[in-house]
């Protein structure tokens, strides 16, 4: 937790990544490890300098530091760089700063049952503020990608965002400039990887067929590794074979 030390440490990742990467660079597409708390500046600089060493995209915490939301105005120049260099942001699982909410032993975070079954918490709150704040309407071009956090929990909440924006305006108080809906900034800005969700295949529609990413998460304990083509052909069973290459 000790950004100091976290700072050097992920440069040095991203040195590593793109030497690696660079060996196939057509095939091996390297995210770079951006650290943002407590010095955005810093974050934006090393962002720009992943991306001169050929870094396809970025990944900062799935959610900020207690207290600090990503709809805030002092990340917005960091969203503007992240656009300029159409450098999709990741927010993966598991990525989230320490916090009170978080069991710690022996200095180290343990999950608990409770905590895998609800991992979307985070995502689906740092997803919210980006919708529901107006980024992606600064921010176009802005792309987002939720990683690892399957979909199904996705139907639910569209809804309830949609709900809240329009019923809810003392609450949801800042108001697009155009007719669109929190969902449909999620269809156009928000891109999903999953790896076992045949739910939110099912209904794929309300989430945006062309938003979907499938992972195998190779070589993780959860991965569907080494029954990745079994396991997929069931969850996309009956999916026309447009939709399947798209999503694959």
């Amino acid at each position: 937790n000790d950004t100091t030390l976290l700072r050097p440490i992920l440069s040095a990742y991203n040195d590593w990544l793109a030497e690696f990467c660079g060996s196939h660079p057509k095939v091996l597409k390297g995210i770079a490890a951006i650290l943002l708390e407590d010095d955005i500046p810093a974050g934006i600089s090393e962002m720009k300098r992943a991306a001169g060493l050929g870094l396809s995209g970025a990944m900062i915490s799935v959610y900020p530091g207690q207290g600090y939301f990503y709809d805030e105005p002092v990340y917005d120049p960091f969203w503007a760089a992240a656009q300029e260099l159409n450098m999709p942001i990741s927010l993966h699982v598991g990525t989230g700063r320490l916090g009170r909410s978080q069991l710690v032993e022996d200095g180290k975070v343990v999950q608990t049952g409770a905590d895998r079954s609800n991992s979307d918490h985070w995502v689906r709150m740092s997803l919210s503020h980006l919708v529901l704040g107006g980024v992606f309407e600064r921010f176009p071009e802005l792309k987002i990608i939720n990683v690892e956090h399957e979909l199904a929990w996705m139907l639910y909440w569209l809804n309830r965002m949609d709900m809240t924006y329009i019923e809810r305006t003392t609450q949801a108080t800042y108001r697009f400039s155009s007719d669109m809906l929190p969902s449909d900034f999620v269809r156009r800005n928000i891109y999903h990887a999953f790896q076992e969700d045949a739910i939110g295949i099912q209904h794929r529609d309300m989430i945006g067929v062309t938003q979907l990413l499938w992972a195998s998460d190779y070589p993780h304990a959860e991965a569907t590794f080494p029954e990745s083509q079994r396991i997929l052909s069931e969850i996309l069973e009956g999916v026309p074979q447009e939709e399947q290459d798209l999503i694959v």
